[in-house]
């Protein structure tokens, strides 16, 4: 007993037998290769676990209406943005521009004009004249053979030729007759349409 030596360790006995067979383990080395497997086990099973939850929580995001921007001419326009762009309005929606045109309101006026550089039509200053209001555009008739026309707040008379704009008569001269505020004549048997 007397060349007896302890050596600590589970495999402290290679040190004493150099040349001995390990290729069987010892059971310091079985433990040791048990403790490991166990380990990895569970890691393995950690892994698996949270690999389960975040395949949850990507189909999750892929369910979800995910917000695109939109790219137009080097500007970029967040998803759900509206511009105007000449006479359309249009909108960022997913990542697509949908455009339509200005919805221009409805006018008061009876002759709406067009504007440059603008997308919608608009009225011009009413005429006063001889105490009534007349829109932009509209003709009126005073007196015999003077038409008048509104332009934009400023009333235009001309004379009317009445060779040129009545119509040709097959009465003699004699029997043509005048109605009060028309310029032209009539012949008899005419029907006149009297309107108030």
């Amino acid at each position: 007993m007397q060349d007896v030596r302890l050596i600590g360790g589970p495999h402290g006995y290679l040190s004493l037998c150099p040349s001995l067979d390990s290729t069987c383990p010892t059971c310091g080395q079985f433990s040791l290769l048990q403790s490991t497997v166990q380990e990895l086990t569970r890691h393995l099973q950690e892994l698996s676990e949270r690999l389960v939850a975040a395949e949850g929580r990507i189909s999750k995001v892929e369910e979800c209406d995910c917000q695109k921007s939109c790219h137009v001419n080097g500007t970029v326009h967040a998803d759900g943005a509206t511009w105007q762009r000449g006479c359309e309005l249009c909108a960022c929606v997913h990542g697509e521009v949908q455009c339509r045109p200005v919805e221009c309101p409805e006018l008061p006026c009876k002759h709406p004009v067009n504007i440059t550089g603008q997308c919608c039509q608009s009225c011009l200053r009413h005429c006063l004249f001889y105490g009534a209001f007349y829109d932009h555009g509209e003709l009126v008739t005073i007196k015999k053979c003077v038409e008048c026309e509104c332009q934009d707040g400023s009333m235009q008379c001309t004379r009317i030729d009445p060779e040129t704009m009545c119509p040709k008569l097959t009465c003699p001269p004699d029997e043509q007759f005048s109605v009060a505020d028309n310029c032209c004549k009539f012949c008899p048997g005419t029907v006149l349409l009297v309107t108030n």
